[in-house]
């Protein structure tokens, strides 16, 4: 573990495998975004990646939270949705199972130390006043570099959408929509 070296990371999380998990990351400096395919390699980068970082804050493209009594909306969703963005409803199966698989890795996350927020990259970047992903990475001072292939994959940059809530976790430029059951973080306005 290197000392004091804090690292942020976004996850735009996949179900299915074979699926573009996105995933960016940046410390010391640099930024990294790239898909994984399955589960496993998810886990496997994220604990490699993460063994090399102090302290560790991770925003996740995933609701953490499941609603009471079938629901399709938490009341966290209900205040988003209020504030004029869209969701998807949790009563979609897929959805669900997004929520299940985001769970169990904010569990493992948690447990290597990492605070871990939930984020709604579309509705992030519409908080921000942000135009564009790189208009976004260049009002928060950060470039990433992206696997050739995955360059213009929409995963990846919800995963550097995601990456920049994480970083406004920690630079106070991150705003919080609570609720009982929940807790989305969107952007404050950045450009």
């Amino acid at each position: 573990m290197s000392v004091n070296r804090v690292c942020y990371v976004g996850i735009d999380l996949a179900v299915r495998k074979g699926r573009c998990c996105g995933i960016a990351i940046e410390f010391d400096g640099k930024c990294e975004a790239f898909c994984a395919y399955s589960w496993s390699e998810t886990v496997s980068v994220l604990a490699k990646l993460l063994t090399q970082c102090s302290r560790c804050v991770v925003a996740i493209d995933a609701p953490l939270t499941l609603p009471s009594q079938d629901r399709a909306f938490r009341e966290v969703d209900r205040k988003v949705i209020e504030k004029g963005f869209r969701l998807l409803p949790l009563s979609f199966r897929g959805m669900k199972l997004l929520a299940q698989r985001a769970i169990e890795l904010r569990k493992l996350l948690e447990n290597m130390g990492c605070v871990v927020v939930e984020t709604h990259p579309r509705s992030a970047l519409m908080s921000s006043g942000c135009l564009s992903v790189e208009d976004l990475t260049s009002s928060i001072g950060i470039a990433c570099r992206r696997e050739a292939c995955a360059a213009y994959v929409k995963d990846v940059k919800d995963s550097i959408v995601a990456l920049a809530v994480a970083i406004c976790v920690d630079r106070g430029c991150a705003e919080f929509v609570e609720a009982s059951d929940g807790c989305i973080a969107l952007l404050k306005k950045l450009c």
